[in-house]
């Protein structure tokens, strides 16, 4: 009995110095994983500073040295972060104009530039200069000449009312041709203006435009001489008169004068005395007188149409000397 217990005393210290030896052998393997891992992926993190936040949320679980050089990468990344930041915000605002130092975006600048036409137009020619080829030929002498692309071409404010009273003369002139001139004449009659490609936007809205003046134009024209025929029917009918009037009776009522009043709103756009020398004036006299007779007997759409070829092959000079309506195209 004394020797069997002496034997379990004795197994009992081995099996303790075993246990001891394997938590021994046990820890350092922790150990080396976990500092393994840790530096293993903290080379990684330096390769790539993007996930940063992905390797502090992976290595968050593992203790000891891992989370202390998880951190320190951390830190070092976001202070080179910052200091390029501070260095990109510090050339920006060196850079920048003082005009433009409170615009955060390039919207407001853009906004900027659009409430001040003339330094955009500025800004459009420094930047032609600076795309222009010294060997392509001069114009005038001065600069040279480059095509100039539809994204930076630009129009100042002063330029776009020059060219809308350009159109305005020269629409009056070209209703004082013929009252309802054919598509491809009005598309070419803003092309030739604005130089505008005929399938944008801008081309479309400008002449969708000038087709609706026209008709307010036809619309008035029609009114007015319509007033006339109403206030002639009225000295008849007291005169007693009821036969259909005779010509030299219009005539009489309808005097060069009467008729020029009627047409001030179009003769505006055009050179009166170059107009009466070329003879159009007189035309237009006898377009009106024609109207007139159809207004008195019944309305005629079509026959009112027809009275074009009165005046369509005549020449309108215009007001700025363009003359851009009397060289129209007008056949259909």
């Amino acid at each position: 009995m004394t020797r069997v217990r002496k034997e379990q005393k004795t197994t009992v210290p081995n099996e303790t110095e075993i246990t001891k030896g394997r938590g021994k052998n046990g820890g350092g393997r922790g150990r080396g994983r976990g500092r393994g891992r840790g530096r293993g992926r903290g080379r990684d993190h330096s390769s790539s500073s993007v996930s940063s936040t992905q390797v502090l949320k992976t290595t968050a679980e593992d203790r000891g040295d891992s989370d202390e050089s998880a951190r320190s990468l951390d830190e070092k990344y976001s202070e080179r972060w910052r200091n390029q930041q501070d260095l990109t915000l510090h050339d920006t605002k060196k850079d920048k104009p003082k005009a433009l130092n409170g615009m955060k975006n390039i919207l407001e600048v853009c906004q900027w530039l659009i409430e001040r036409p003339d330094v955009l137009v500025i800004a459009n020619q420094m930047y032609n200069a600076m795309n222009t080829s010294l060997d392509l030929p001069l114009v005038n002498n001065m600069t040279p000449t480059t095509p100039i692309s539809k994204a930076t071409a630009a129009i100042s404010a002063n330029d776009e009312k020059a060219l809308a009273r350009l159109w305005h003369e020269e629409i009056k002139c070209l209703f004082l041709r013929c009252r309802a001139p054919p598509d491809d004449a009005i598309e070419s009659l803003v092309k030739t203006i604005f130089n505008y490609d005929l399938y944008s936007n801008n081309a479309e809205e400008v002449i969708c435009h000038s087709k609706r003046t026209l008709t307010d134009f036809r619309s008035k024209l029609n009114k007015k001489i319509d007033a006339k025929v109403h206030e002639f029917r009225e000295i008849r009918v007291k005169k007693g008169k009821t036969t259909a009037p005779a010509r030299s009776e219009i005539e009489e009522f309808m005097t060069s004068e009467v008729v020029e009043q009627i047409l001030y709103r179009y003769l505006t756009g055009t050179d009166k005395t170059k107009l009466k020398k070329c003879g159009t004036l007189e035309r237009l006299v006898l377009f009106v007188r024609e109207a007139f007779k159809i207004h008195y007997t019944k309305y005629d759409v079509k026959a009112i149409k027809e009275l074009d070829n009165i005046t369509k092959n005549y020449k309108v000079p215009s007001r700025s000397g363009k003359n851009i309506a009397t060289k129209l195209s007008l056949e259909y």
